[in-house]
């Protein structure tokens, strides 16, 4: 959902930096863990989450009175994913229990290729025209790389949640607490639609677009939670989620509250793309031809 009082986003991977000796050794820092500078970061650094760790008889180190973690390197992932100030994981996915079981909430194949909707009659003739772009354009950003595929159609009959020959439904709504609001892929039809209120038309709050906004809110109804969850930025709880890549705060699914510096791009970015592709396989066309991961 994106927020009135500032939306989400990304675009600018960040430079990897190697940790300097400590009494526990080094820090093994990998290509693929990529971080920030701690020392200009709002919250819990890694030296201070480090300086408060005490030593356990079997040689872990302890922090939070109870969290222990086997050697340094362990400490240090732990910060990478769960106490980097300010910034978030890239993609994270809803997940429900089903049997006892994890399961990422994800279209299943065939129905990531067939992703229909209907726009509402509400909006008008400027909204309509401005929309159906903005949509056709979030769109094409999700199905570009990965394997999904959304599909406006005008269908028979309304155009509402009633209506069962398309996957959802997007509507207008005036005056709402929210610019934008969508779903998960397990709700049922009936709670299957993507709001749109008149203000992310025009809003350009921490550069907001409405293509922007509407990128967000598809991410979600594929099933990708906000990134900004592993955070102490919003309240909203961490339970039902799994990261789904690497480190990066560009994600399309982050506030840009959230983020340092507040702000960002509203695009997708490379890690999205790679997590999205990890769920739902590559685009058709781009079979065995990409390589940028």
């Amino acid at each position: 959902m994106f927020r009135r009082d500032g939306l989400k986003l990304l675009v600018c991977l960040i430079p990897i930096f190697a940790l300097g000796t400590t009494s526990c050794g080094s820090v093994p820092v990998s290509s693929e863990e990529v971080s920030v500078a701690s020392d200009v970061q709002q919250g819990l650094s890694w030296a201070e989450l480090r300086a408060s760790a005490t030593l356990a008889p079997n040689g872990s180190l302890v922090v939070e009175s109870d969290m222990a973690f086997r050697d340094e390197a362990a400490l240090y992932r732990f910060w990478l994913e769960d106490r980097v100030p300010r910034t978030g994981q890239a993609l994270t996915v809803k997940t429900n229990v089903v049997g006892g079981i994890s399961v990422d909430e994800t279209w299943a194949f065939p129905s990531s290729f067939a992703l229909t909707y209907c726009v509402g009659t509400g909006f008008t003739l400027a909204q309509g025209a401005q929309l159906s772009a903005a949509l056709d354009s979030a769109a094409a950003a999700w199905s570009r790389i990965s394997g999904v595929a959304f599909q406006r159609i005008i269908p028979v009959g309304t155009c509402n949640s009633s209506n069962n020959n398309v996957v959802f439904d997007v509507q207008r709504v005036t005056g709402a607490a929210f610019l934008a609001n969508s779903f998960f892929p397990a709700e049922p039809r009936s709670f299957r639609t993507l709001y749109v209120d008149d203000d992310a038309f025009t809003t350009t709050t921490g550069g907001a677009t409405l293509t922007g906004i509407v990128t967000h809110e598809l991410g979600h109804t594929l099933g990708f939670r906000h990134e900004h969850i592993w955070i102490s930025c919003t309240s909203e709880p961490t339970t039902g989620a799994r990261h789904v890549t690497a480190y990066d705060q560009d994600s399309v699914m982050l506030y840009p509250e959230c983020r340092t510096p507040v702000g960002g791009g509203y695009s997708i970015s490379l890690l999205d793309y790679k997590g999205a592709v990890s769920l739902y396989g590559l685009a058709p066309a781009l079979t065995g031809t990409v390589t940028f991961f």
